[in-house]
């Protein structure tokens, strides 16, 4: 569950990251890359 967590994360910073860079269309592109920040720190402090 941790490292699923984790890269469920990493995928959501990359993809803010992206959609940030390239300026897409998308409204929600600062809560999705603050939603992939926030399950990286939830999977830290998972302890399994």
């Amino acid at each position: 569950m941790k490292s699923i967590l984790k890269s469920i994360g990493m995928f959501l910073v990359i993809l803010g990251i992206v959609l940030s860079l390239f300026d897409f269309l998308i409204d929600n592109k600062e809560l999705i890359f603050v939603l992939g920040i926030v399950s990286i720190g939830v999977s830290y402090l998972m302890k399994n």
